[in-house]
């Protein structure tokens, strides 16, 4: 089968590697589409090691060709998406309500081959069938959602309170969102990029802002969701929180990163920096919430790219192209 290789940092090529092959407990899908995550991104630059060399690729949709014989509840030609963080369940952080740091954990396109490749396999407890109302476009956006969704409800947004989102990407957009479904009285959204602002008007944002144009000093925020991976986010986030704020840190950050942090300030204001890690939990609320099109990720497909034109779909993000949002593989 055709599957990207990453071999090293920048060195990504498409060739032909063996089908996997599914055990007992495992189900084998075709991939329609795969969504490029910043991660992977970050990955190909360098900037997150990780065992080398790798079919990347987490974020992906696609039907059943065959499962293993202890597997049910599936069928051939079932639309399925898949949880990529496949916990162990028997180690300490999974006994103690902690998944997201199992120490077991199978890694799709991070620790294992994952979804830029025609087929993958993934264990039944990670497959989730997809209802008719959910395409397969909005099906390989199961897991960022449900990494967004665990960053809201560790944020504990309550209805009324402002919120910031700094970055207007695919997660910021999906954050943003969130926010308001989850009660948040004005969200704001900060980027640079002004078709981001656009499209989060167009979503329904309270203020869309360039932080360049705008006095940071002027806004005071209950809640603000760092959707970028920066120091430079984290320390400007700091500066417009409320006493008894809370940060969340939510983007990756480059390996190695650090932030200037006013250690006094965070003592008096009784400031929160909360990081939020995968998805424990929240693959079953982002299924409801696709399912009942709560917020829309439809609009934040801007370009479908063929596997074979995989390093197409790499420089769209990483040269910032016009109209540049969320990339989808299609293999």
């Amino acid at each position: 089968m055709k599957a990207a290789v990453l071999d090293a940092p920048g060195e990504l090529k498409v060739m032909e590697i063996p089908e996997p092959q599914p055990n007992e407990r495992e189900v084998l899908i075709q991939v329609n589409y795969c969504g490029l995550c910043g991660s992977d991104v970050k990955i190909y630059q360098g900037k997150w090691t990780i065992p080398l060399p790798r079919v990347l690729g987490h974020e992906f949709v696609g039907r059943v060709v065959s499962t293993g014989k202890e597997v049910d509840g599936f069928e051939p030609g079932d639309r399925v998406s898949v949880d990529p963080n496949e916990t162990c369940g028997t180690c300490e952080y999974c006994r103690t309500d902690r998944p997201n740091f199992c120490t077991k954990m199978i890694d799709h396109g991070i620790l294992v081959d994952g979804g830029f490749a025609e087929l993958t396999i993934a264990g039944q407890h990670a497959v989730y069938k997809l209802p008719a109302t959910v395409s397969l476009e909005e099906g390989s956006f199961l897991e960022l959602l449900s990494c967004c969704v665990h960053c809201i409800n560790r944020s504990e947004i309550k209805v009324g309170q402002a919120v910031a989102v700094f970055g207007g990407g695919p997660a910021g957009q999906v954050l943003h969102q969130l926010a308001t479904s989850a009660g948040a009285g004005t969200v704001h959204l900060f980027t640079h990029s002004k078709e981001k602002l656009d499209l989060a008007r167009k979503l329904g944002v309270t203020e869309a802002l360039n932080p360049d144009e705008v006095d940071l000093g002027d806004f005071q925020f209950d809640v603000v969701i760092d959707a970028v991976g920066s120091s430079q986010v984290i320390q400007d986030g700091l500066k417009t929180l409320t006493k008894n704020g809370r940060l969340m840190a939510f983007g990756q950050v480059p390996e190695g990163q650090t932030a200037e942090i006013d250690l006094f300030s965070l003592l008096f204001n009784e400031t929160s920096i909360i990081p939020t890690f995968i998805n424990p939990y929240t693959m079953d609320q982002a299924f409801r919430i696709l399912e009942k099109k709560q917020i829309d990720v439809q609009a934040l497909i801007s370009h479908v790219v063929a596997l074979e034109d995989i390093q197409r779909g790499f420089d769209i993000v990483l040269n910032k192209e016009p109209g540049a949002m969320k990339v989808l593989i299609r293999p």
